[in-house]
């Protein structure tokens, strides 16, 4: 099995939309095994949104294959963030919406938090007052590859049953970041991994 994550490492890599989408039902297949055999394991979590995430290969210079199962639709209540990481993820099953954001310092309307794991300890540290606009929209079906880079500031909403499959970089940035108007949203676990 390992050469099968080999090969979908190496189509991400090479933005091969192709290969990736033509190996569609087989990683669906080792995605669902993989959610059902390693439930309660360090790899494997529910985020508070619903979505439940499993690692399914770790490569040897931090780069992940991450497998996503959208159960239930509470994404409205998800922050904008960006990632500590590059990604590239294609949807297996179900869609997804993906709002873009631009940050700026004009007409300060949100606070911008970093996030960082130190093992087990999370540390949120608040940067300062931003702009944040929405900018556009990306709608994701079934075999669409969609790619994310660490610093871009986003929000996901997917239909409940929904699967993803992401390649993630190994990380650029030791922190995420996320956006609030108000107090730490609760749901912080999915920003830090």
């Amino acid at each position: 099995m390992k050469t099968i994550f080999l090969d979908i490492r190496e189509a991400f890599l090479q933005k091969d939309a192709a290969f990736i989408s033509s190996r569609r039902k087989i990683i669906e297949n080792i995605c669902n095994k993989v959610r059902r055999e390693f439930q309660g394991t360090y790899r494997s979590y529910y985020t508070q949104l619903g979505c439940h995430k499993s690692t399914i290969c770790e490569f040897e210079n931090g780069e992940r294959l991450v497998a996503n199962h959208w159960q239930k639709a509470e994404n409205s209540r998800m922050n904008a963030h960006s990632h500590k990481y590059d990604f590239s993820s294609i949807v297996l099953k179900g869609s997804a919406l993906y709002s873009h954001f631009e940050i700026s310092c004009s007409n300060p309307n949100s606070l911008l938090y970093r996030c960082d794991r130190q093992a087990d300890l999370l540390r949120f540290s608040k940067c300062r007052t931003v702009s944040a606009t929405e900018v556009g929209q990306t709608v994701l079906e079934s075999s669409s590859v969609f790619d994310l880079s660490y610093k871009k500031f986003h929000t996901v909403a997917a239909e409940p049953g929904t699967t993803t499959l992401t390649f993630r970089s190994r990380p650029i940035r030791c922190f995420s970041e996320v956006l609030t108007t108000r107090e730490l949203p609760k749901n912080l676990d999915v920003f830090v991994d």
